[in-house]
């Protein structure tokens, strides 16, 4: 099976539910989003977070998980997509 195919079953699986990100910014920095993903797309997904007082949406690739630039955490925890 497609490795993205299979990744992209994973986070439909927590769509409108509470998830966190956490993203690789470069040298040695990793930002934490919290937020409810909004959708699983067939090249994207977006959460929509609440940052500095304001809701935004945030959109990652699948190939952002395959890399490791971007964790997918359920509750805390690492989840199936990672």
């Amino acid at each position: 099976m497609d490795q993205i195919a299979y990744i992209r079953r994973q986070v439909k699986a927590f769509e409108g539910k509470e998830v966190t990100i956490v993203a690789d910014k470069g040298r040695k920095r990793k930002q934490h989003y919290r937020g409810t993903l909004l959708g699983a797309y067939s090249n994207v997904f977006t959460i929509l977070c609440k940052l500095s007082g304001v809701q935004q949406h945030l959109t990652y690739s699948y190939n952002d998980i395959i890399t490791g630039s971007v964790v997918f955490l359920r509750n805390g925890k690492k989840g199936d997509v990672c």
